[in-house]
């Protein structure tokens, strides 16, 4: 889990932990992110989290998943300062960009991959996210450097790929899902592909406007598949049809010809705002979550099954809470379908 928590360097509490639970909620490990970047200055990333500074690794967000090999990987935040004229700035503008951090067994780092190395930070954020100095919220990191930093990137959710041992990484900023060359470690950190409007893949789809965006818990499913789902919040349609609502999304990629066919786009029946989550069911239909809705006096989210063909089959909501996730489940002792 990523926690609040004090770290070794500042007073910072917000997602400075990343710790692991038994089912008693005993710690079992964890570490903090001023930890981390100390290792990380030995792999050129230097991290100074005070105003004057030009560097900071800011915290964990959103994302740790576990490695069949024992590894964690996670998502953090990296804060940089960069002169005028960067991203359309008239003076000097921090941007916060995103590390994904591979934590071995005992949750030292052993590999790194650094989103400034290999992105081109000339592409804003398509939302003009701004986050403000201090914890942060709205899935900002904390910000150390400046008193508004352009919230870059987002990244929301990872997802590991068996065979190459590559992963995915969900950019809801860039409207972007990216694989990235891991290689279980041994990967230079190339993105090799990037899926959405205006990434390497040919959508084909009758939909006029197929792509997702502001996307959340993309991934290959099941693990190995060519069928990548996907939960679409749908942030540039609503900017088209302000009556557009969520879709749930399975598309099946051709990575040699670089095509995805879009073969399953269901309307979800509401609009959340921000977060979500897909999942395939084994009765071949699927979950997805609209997790924040919010058009009244308090916040509800609501869990969609449809079935294969897209047709909504169950719905259920919870009032008064916004829900990150959602995970559809037999009961609460059978073991998870591998």
């Amino acid at each position: 889990m990523l926690a609040d928590g004090a770290n070794s360097q500042n007073d910072m509490k917000r997602w400075q932990l990343l710790r692991e639970v038994d089912l008693l909620g005993n710690t079992v490990r964890e570490t903090n992110i001023s930890r981390v970047a100390e290792q990380l200055a030995g792999r050129g990333i230097r991290s100074r989290c005070m105003k004057d500074g030009q560097q900071c690794v800011s915290g964990f967000h959103h994302e740790a998943i576990r490695l069949p090999n024992g590894h964690t990987l996670a998502i953090a935040g990296l804060e940089r300062m960069f002169p005028d004229g960067a991203q359309g700035s008239k003076n000097p503008v921090d941007v916060l960009g995103d590390l994904v951090i591979d934590l071995d067994p005992d949750f030292q780092v052993a590999w790194v991959w650094n989103s400034f190395d290999h992105l081109d930070v000339s592409r804003a954020s398509l939302g003009d996210e701004k986050c403000q100095q201090g914890p942060g919220s709205d899935g900002c990191t904390p910000v150390f450097l400046a008193a508004t930093a352009n919230g870059w990137l987002h990244s929301n959710s990872l997802n590991y790929i068996p065979g190459s041992g590559d992963f995915l990484i969900s950019m809801p900023e860039q409207d972007w899902v990216l694989k990235i060359d891991y290689q279980d470690g041994k990967g230079s950190g190339k993105v090799l592909w990037r899926l959405g409007e205006g990434g390497d893949f040919q959508a084909k789809s009758n939909d006029p406007d197929p792509w997702f965006s502001y996307q959340h818990d993309a991934g290959f499913d099941p693990p190995g598949s060519k069928r990548l789902i996907v939960f679409d919040d749908g942030h540039q349609r609503k900017k088209k049809y302000p009556e557009a609502n969520n879709r749930g999304q399975v598309w099946e990629l051709d990575e040699e010809n670089r095509t995805a066919s879009l073969v399953l786009n269901a309307d979800l029946g509401v609009y959340a705002v921000a977060v979500g989550s897909a999942q395939s069911l084994a009765n071949g239909g699927f979950s997805f979550e609209s997790g924040f809705i919010n058009p009244g006096p308090s916040a509800y989210s609501r869990e969609t099954e449809v079935t294969a063909d897209g047709k909504i089959a169950y719905t259920q909501q919870l009032d008064g809470a916004l829900t990150y996730r959602s995970f559809r489940v037999p009961d609460l002792y059978t073991a998870p379908r591998k």
